[in-house]
Formats: C-alpha cells, structure tokens, sequence
C-alpha cells in the first residue's frame, strides 16, 4: 500500500481524537459511494503482541485489486467487533464511549444508538449484532447493573430496533441460567438470537449456546455445553458447529433441527471464526464451510463441503484466519502477517491487498456486488 494511503489513515485518526462530536470529522470528507465487491477490514497502529486485544483504530475499505483504499469509520477507539447487515449497507460498531454506532457503508450517516456517553445511563455496551432482515440489533450491555453470585454489574442481552430505539433485555428469561459474559453470536433464519454464554458452576467452567427470542421468550432448545458457535446456513437447513470431545474441538454439522449431527473433520483444533451474515464461513450457496485449523499438524485456512468430502487447505500458516467470502463464492478474504489477502478456492494465491508496514490490518469482510 502506498505511503500516502497510510498517512491518510493517520491524519482522519488524528483528527477525530480532537473532534469535539464522536465520529464527526472525517464523516464528510470520506464518503464516496460505497463500491460494490469492496472489502471491510480493521486497522491498527500497535503492531505488537497484544495487537488482538487493543482497540483497533479505524475500519476501511479496500477494492479487491488493492486499488480504492478510503475510511469508513477512522475513530481511534473502534474495537474489535463490528457487524455489516446482509444487504451489505449499513454497519454497527462498538465505538467511543461503550456506546454502539450505525453508519452506512460509505461512513456517513453515523449515528448513536445507545446513551452510554451521552447520558451515563446505558452501562457498556457492545458485540452488536444485525438480525437478517436489518430491522433489529442484538448487544451485550450490563446497564441494569444486574448481580450473579457475588458478582455485580453482570451483562445481559438486549434487543433494539436498527435506530436505537425500544431497547428491551430479552435474556433476563433465562434467570441465572444465562450465567455472565454473555455473548451475541448471531441469528437464526427464524429470527432467534444465538447467544453463547460462560459460568463457572462449582469450580467448572460451562459453556452453553441458548437461543432466544426478540420478545424475550426462549427459542429452540439450548446446544449440548460445549457446543458451539453454531451457524446455520443460507438457506436455513443445515447448521455448522464445534463439539468439544475429551478437550479436543472438532468440526460438526446437523440439520437445522438437530437431528443428524456428523463430523465433518477428524484433526483436533479445527474451530470455527465467530461471525454470520455477512461473516459467516458458509459459501454463498450454502455448499462449502472454510475454517481455521490451529492444531500442530498442517495448520492454515481450510475449506470443506457439507458433506464431508473436498477438505483441502487454500492457505497454510497459524495466522491465517477470519476468513470471509466473496460474492461469487470463488474467493476468500482473510486476515494474515498482519495484512488483508485474497486467495482463491481452488488454492491458487493468496494476495496481498493492503501492504501495510508497521500497520495490523484484520477482520476482513467482503460487502455483496
């Protein structure tokens, strides 16, 4: 990437750290039309080993040929999860103030969804999250101030329609089931909410994946503990998993009503990057899963198809992962050397799209045509 593109990374930084409202400085400088086919990613300055657990500075996009890099949202404190909506035009972020923000995908229109810095009213809030028709945002916020054990300010889930507007907790009908540390893992096609949650009952630590209602009502019944993230395909009818047997995570999948779970992998550390919609390791047509193999033996980005057959790795390495596919299905964008790269299917590639010395660029997610 040329030096010019990254001082212009650092200037919009720069000057929205001065601005005097969140988001407001570079919102009408960047704002082209978003590009059909780009890609999303976040960048970060801090290229150092604690780099994954640091805001991340600002999310751009990039064009596939590595040409057309602009700022989307170029705030200092963004972290590290955002969301795209599946028509590919708006995204929520966990922006300044423990507050969540929408924005289109061109960065402008940015708004403040929750009240955390306006009001000091709303707790924290963040891990947002677009229900599939776009309408409503699933979040973690612990502004009830809610106790579990002796532990105080405990988070729940909440839902709200895409302006911010009727926040209603819609996890407080699981009672101390839900546990703490909840996290929004997505939604079903039914319109549930996938919620993974972390208690320690006893001395030991429990993983389980619940899956409620906007309404507040429980969904479909609870994954086995250790289970999980599941994500259900396109279509709706199969859904993908990890199962956790005697310590070792492997690759499932099952119909979308839990019957016929089968493995699709047999090598230990083969797990699944959190994401849906537009993040989801679905193909487009619903008929290849790429994952993440970190185990010892041949690690890398891999895809497989749904019924087990054509396992092969499309990139080796520990460090490639969050991969996202392209419109087309030919593709996968994916975060590794601290760079965006493109590799293809077939294993041909990868590329190298951003080409940032002394720049951690991750978290790619390719917006539809």
């Amino acid at each position: 990437m040329p030096t010019s593109s990254i001082s212009r990374r650092l200037v919009c930084a720069v000057a929205l750290l001065v601005a005097p409202v969140p988001f407001a400085a570079c919102a009408d400088v960047t704002a082209p039309e978003p590009v059909p086919g780009e890609i999303l990613f976040l960048s970060n300055q801090l290229k150092d080993s604690l780099y994954y657990l640091r805001p991340f500075h600002a999310l751009h996009a990039i064009g596939m040929d590595g040409a057309g890099l602009r700022s989307v949202i170029p705030r200092p404190d963004l972290n590290f999860s955002y969301d795209v909506s599946r028509d590919g035009r708006r995204i929520v972020v966990n922006g300044p103030e423990a507050d969540i923000w929408s924005a289109n995908v061109a960065g402008t229109e940015i708004v403040r969804l929750t009240n955390r810095g306006a009001t000091r009213t709303d707790g924290s809030n963040h891990g947002a999250r677009w229900s599939h028709d776009g309408r409503l945002i699933a979040f973690v916020s612990n502004r009830e101030r809610r106790q579990y054990g002796s532990t105080v300010g405990v988070s729940d889930v909440y839902v709200m329609n895409a302006d911010g507007s009727s926040p209603r907790n819609v996890s407080s009908g699981l009672g101390d089931e839900i546990g703490f540390e909840p996290m929004v893992l997505g939604w079903t096609p039914a319109g549930e909410i996938i919620i993974r949650t972390h208690e320690v009952v006893g001395g030991v630590s429990r993983t389980r994946v619940y899956f409620m209602r906007p309404d507040g009502t429980p969904g479909r019944a609870p994954l086995p503990e250790q289970d999980g993230p599941p994500v259900f395909s396109p279509s709706g009818s199969h859904v993908v998993f990890t199962r956790t047997e005697s310590g070792i995570a492997r690759l499932y999948v099952m119909n979308a009503d839990g019957s016929n779970a089968r493995p699709l992998t047999n090598q230990a550390g083969d797990v699944l990057e959190p994401g849906d919609g537009l993040r989801s390791p679905w193909s487009p047509d619903g008929r290849t899963i790429v994952f993440r193999r970190a185990g010892a033996d041949a690690p890398g980005l891999y895809v497989v198809t749904v019924d087990g057959t054509g396992l092969r790795r499309i990139v080796a390495g520990y460090d490639a992962r969050f991969g996202s596919w392209s419109p087309a299905g030919d593709r996968i964008a994916l975060s590794m050397d601290h760079d965006i790269h493109i590799a293809a299917v077939n294993g041909s590639g990868p590329q190298n799209v951003t080409r940032s010395p002394g720049v951690v660029d991750i978290a790619p997610v390719w917006l539809p045509r």
